[in-house]
Parts: C-alpha cells; structure tokens; sequence
C-alpha cells in the first residue's frame, strides 16, 4: 500500500511539474529498486544495504540513459551514440551513488543506533 501512495504522489507531482517522454523509464527504474528492497528487506546486513544501493544506483543510470539515448535526437542511434550518452551521464552517476550511498548509511545506521537505544524498535524473531 505505501509502494502504490509513493508511484501516486510523485505521478501526481510530476503531473504538476511537467511530464517527458522517459517518464516511463524513470517508473521502471522505481518499480525495479523496489523490488531490490524487497528483496533486501529480510537480509539487512551492511554489506547486502550496500550492494542493494550501488545495484539501485546503476539500475537506475542504465535504464533512464539508455531511453534518452533511444528516445533522443541528441545522439545518434549507434552503439557511438549509446556510449556518448553513458559518458555525457557519468556527473549524475557520481551524484547519484554518493547521494544513495549517504542516505542508505544515514537511514539503516540510524535505525540501528536507535534499536540499539530502543529495544523494542528491534525486530521480534519467532
């Protein structure tokens, strides 16, 4: 159910803010990490949160660049072209594994730290 709000409000802000046409790359993409959480969700371990965020990271940069690449007259539609749109993305990928990877450490470090402050914040096993 929060997956279904969260694709309701960005579509919803998105129809404020204007629409493109690689709108449905970037939902692709989203639909896809969502899936990489759930399949992180039983399995929190530093090591897997941060493979799930270079993995979503990536995901993301491969898919969204490559439907600019496809739907774009800006490169030509070669395997040149694929390879100067990757490259002509490289500062956003930059930006975006830094951005994942300091708000991965931020928000399951920081429910650690408060489970280890809060116990009952802690998972009951059965």
């Amino acid at each position: 159910m929060v997956i279904i709000g969260n694709i309701t409000i960005r579509f919803v802000s998105d129809l404020i803010l204007g629409l493109h046409q690689w709108m449905i790359a970037v939902y692709i993409s989203f639909a896809l990490v969502v899936g990489i959480g759930i399949l992180l969700r039983s399995r929190i371990k530093v090591g897997t949160v941060l493979l799930a965020s270079l993995s979503s990271s990536l995901l993301f940069f491969i898919l969204t660049n490559f439907a600019m690449w496809v739907g774009s007259p800006f490169y030509p539609q070669n395997i040149g072209g694929l390879i100067e749109c990757y490259v002509a993305a490289i500062p956003f990928l930059n930006n975006g594994l830094l951005g994942d990877l300091f708000y991965s450490t931020i928000f399951f470090g920081g429910f650690y730290l408060a489970q280890l402050r809060f116990p009952v914040l802690a998972r009951i096993k059965s």
